[in-house]
C-alpha cells in the first residue's frame, strides 16, 4: 500500500476499538486503533513521506496476529502532545 503524498488527520470517532493488554503499560482500557493490522501477512506501507496526525489518544498502528509487516517512510505526529491532554 502506497500513500499519495500529503496529510492525514485520523481521529478516535472513526477509529477502531478494541481491548488490548500492551506490555508496556498497566493501562488496560480500550485501546483505540487508527490503523489495524490483523491477520495480515507480507504487506508494506509505504507513506512516501507522508504526514500523519493524529488527535487524541489513538495508537497509530495495532499489528495484530500477523507477520512480516513493513512500515516506511511515514511522518507521524499529534495535534496536541499527549502530554498536554487530559487524563
Amino acid at each position: 500500500m502506497i500513500f499519495r503524498p500529503g496529510r492525514y488527520d485520523f481521529w478516535p470517532e472513526q477509529s477502531t476499538r478494541k481491548y488490548y493488554f500492551e506490555s508496556n503499560t498497566t493501562n488496560d482500557s480500550v485501546k483505540y486503533c487508527a490503523t489495524l493490522i490483523k491477520e495480515i501477512s507480507g504487506l508494506t506501507l509505504d507513506g512516501r513521506s507522508a504526514d500523519i496526525i493524529y488527535h487524541g489518544r489513538l495508537q497509530p498502528f495495532t499489528i495484530d496476529s500477523s507477520r512480516d509487516i513493513t512500515i516506511k517512510n511515514i511522518r507521524i505526529d499529534w495535534d496536541i502532545p499527549l502530554t498536554e491532554i487530559d487524563t
